[in-house]
């Protein structure tokens, strides 16, 4: 993380280290993941700092104790070629979210229809 952005965030909360211009783009994906304590996937695409768009793939696995989430590992593809160096802060623009998903095995016994919009789209 600290090479994509610039700076590493040791010993500081995630959404102090992300700042105010991306923690309201980044946090409601974490915040989904800890309340549905379920693996959420998520798709943005973002400048670097050659003026590539980058499809920026982030899957977001929970880890519980006692119950509650306390652990998330997050892993990033980096498939293909582009310059990782300040990739989320180098740019103006902002990561343009293309795709969130709750990863849910219970969804899949849903009838079509039924699958709540929030669940798949809707991350405040």
């Amino acid at each position: 993380m600290s090479v994509a952005f610039g700076y590493t965030g040791k010993g500081r909360y995630l959404d102090e280290y992300l700042g105010a211009r991306l923690a309201p783009l980044i946090m409601p994906v974490y915040r989904r993941c800890v309340a549905r304590a379920l693996p959420v996937y998520t798709v943005s695409h973002v400048d670097d700092a050659c003026g590539r768009i980058v499809a920026y793939e982030r899957l977001l696995l929970p880890f519980s104790e006692n119950g509650g989430v306390t652990h998330i590992i997050k892993t990033i593809s980096d498939d293909g070629s582009f310059e990782i160096r300040n990739l989320m802060r180098g740019s103006e623009t902002l990561p343009t979210p293309k795709l969130r998903a709750v990863i849910d095995r219970e969804l899949f016994h849903r009838l079509p229809g039924r699958i709540p919009s929030a669940d798949m789209i809707e991350f405040s």
